[in-house]
């Protein structure tokens, strides 16, 4: 589909009634949003997509449960897009005064169809050099970004002006939720701040305070804040690509030394911009640099929880940070500077003229050695108790089957009943009803509130797979009268279900001829 349409996604199938289905995607089970559409029954599921973004290309794998066994299905949605500029500007090769040879580099998202072609436009100049080499277009546009001056809100609430949606993630300072604007559909992030004591209130405050001070399209942006007794949340502006080190990392993408420049070249952008409000971020790491979508290469600074607007004549010394990234004066509890963030004056960012990609084996080695340092981070999380619950090694298939379990479970029903019921003595009689429930329950036939004995020759009972449950009676007689039950149970509750059976009895005129 093109950006903006509308995807369906549909997969039938055949299963043995109760059938539970779900959608993954991106080893994430999809939930239904103000974008994303479920609708299932026991034959069929269907996933709707409404407003299709690039970020919502890719494997989408459905899974299908009964009682007995479970299925998979993966298809693909590809959603095209405009590509994305070159990775570098164009380089000159060979210059005469009639003829020049141009290279660049390809673009690192093709909007999901291969590139045909480029336009290069040519204008006179008294004098021509490299540095006036540059694409232009369309697709080199970024989008604006809205900057607001923002108040604390104390007489509305949150939710008189946002839909609170899926959690997004959890901190020290407390959680984070995707919301949407309820009347512009606006999609954004709340930063919901755990503590009512006044010190942790002042820090929130701080916070979104010198978000103000911070209003650069490298730096993710306060779009309102809201402070209620219950409750001090910032609005901001969503950021959906992810985290920059994960995607490094990942096996599908594949990274250049042209692709690292450019991301510290935009890092080195919003810290200077920090750096020219006097403000300093405390807090710089893979976590923080975040991806603006799913396949382009522009990216933001985020989380200011620690930051802070530094005094000339008032010494700064913190005792706070993560330990792999803190500065040595952090440690040493020396005041800190603009420099406890980031010096890099190097030749490498500010003159890189030659692009150069890497060897495939270079490539290689530094994936491997990004993974060797993914692993390190999570067994480090792990050691950490209120990190380990959410890293537990679940793949995809087993954490979707997991999640079917729960929704095939429901407690007995029945679906069919039996009803009242007469025979004449020395004949025989059966009574039958329909269970539905999972896990399977487990069933007894009662006769006036007692337990039947199945001991007895004349009583068999019948139990099927699809839930029918039959009791036979042979050769009744009047003492096989009365009211019959049969009894469901499993862990989620019980039914019951009954019938009466008349057995009549002979003439005894009758019997004597």
């Amino acid at each position: 589909v093109h950006v903006g349409e509308t995807a369906h996604l549909k997969c039938e199938f055949k299963g043995s009634s109760p059938v539970a289905s779900c959608w993954f995607f991106k080893k994430k089970e999809v939930v239904e949003s103000s974008r994303f559409c479920i609708e299932s029954c026991n034959e069929s599921s269907s996933l709707v997509i409404s407003e299709a973004l690039p970020e919502d290309s890719g494997r989408y794998t459905i899974f299908v449960r009964d009682r007995k066994s479970s299925a998979q299905h993966t298809v693909t949605l590809n959603v095209i897009d405009l590509p994305r500029p070159p990775a570098s500007s164009p380089l000159v090769y060979i210059l005469s005064s009639h003829s020049l040879v141009l290279s660049w580099s390809g673009p690192s998202y093709d909007g999901g169809s291969a590139v045909t072609g480029y336009v290069v436009e040519v204008c006179e100049s008294p004098t021509v050099n490299e540095s006036m080499l540059s694409f232009k277009g369309e697709p080199c546009d970024e989008k604006p970004v809205e900057y607001v001056t923002v108040t604390i809100n104390t007489v509305d609430k949150l939710t008189d002006h946002y839909n609170v949606l899926e959690k997004l993630g959890v901190g020290k300072f407390g959680q984070v939720f995707r919301m949407t604007h309820k009347e512009t559909g606006r999609v954004c992030a709340g930063k919901f701040y755990k503590g009512r004591r006044a010190k942790e209130r002042e820090a929130a405050r701080k916070e979104i305070e010198l978000m103000n001070f911070l209003h650069h399209q490298k730096l993710v942006q306060c779009l309102a804040a809201y402070d209620n007794k219950a409750e001090m949340v910032m609005v901001m502006e969503y950021v959906a690509g992810g985290e920059l080190f994960e995607r490094i990392v990942d096996d599908s993408f594949k990274h250049t030394e042209v692709s690292s420049v450019g991301y510290m070249r935009q890092i080195l952008e919003g810290i200077q911009y920090m750096q020219q409000q006097n403000v300093i971020h405390l807090d710089l790491k893979p976590e923080n640099i975040v991806c603006v979508d799913r396949t382009g290469i522009q990216i933001k600074i985020i989380d200011f929880g620690l930051a802070s607007k530094l005094d000339p004549n008032t010494p700064l010394k913190v005792m706070h940070g993560t330990p792999e990234f803190v500065a040595p004066e952090v440690i040493n509890f020396e005041p800190v500077c603009l420099a406890t963030d980031m010096w890099i004056q190097t030749p490498y960012i500010g003159r890189y003229t030659s692009y150069i990609h890497l060897s495939d084996s270079t490539a290689l080695f530094l994936c491997k050695t990004g993974k060797a340092l993914l692993a390190l981070k999570r067994m480090a999380m792990l050691s950490k108790p209120e990190a380990s619950a959410s890293l537990s090694p679940v793949d995809e298939t087993e954490q979707a089957l997991q999640s079917l379990e729960l929704k095939l479970q429901c407690k007995p029903e029945f679906s069919k009943t039996s009803s009242d019921l007469t025979v004449p003595q020395g004949s025989g009689a059966q009574l039958s009803c329909l269970i539905t429930g999972y896990p399977d329950p487990e069933v007894v036939w009662l006769k006036d509130g007692e337990l039947l004995e199945l001991q007895e020759e004349c009583v068999k009972v019948d139990y099927e797979e699809d839930g029918s449950c039959t009791l036979t009676l042979e050769n009744v007689s009047p003492h096989h009268s009365g009211l019959y039950s049969c009894k469901a149970t499993n862990v989620l509750g019980e039914a019951l279900c009954s019938a009466t059976l008349t057995v009549e009895e002979k003439d005894k005129d009758m019997i004597m001829a």
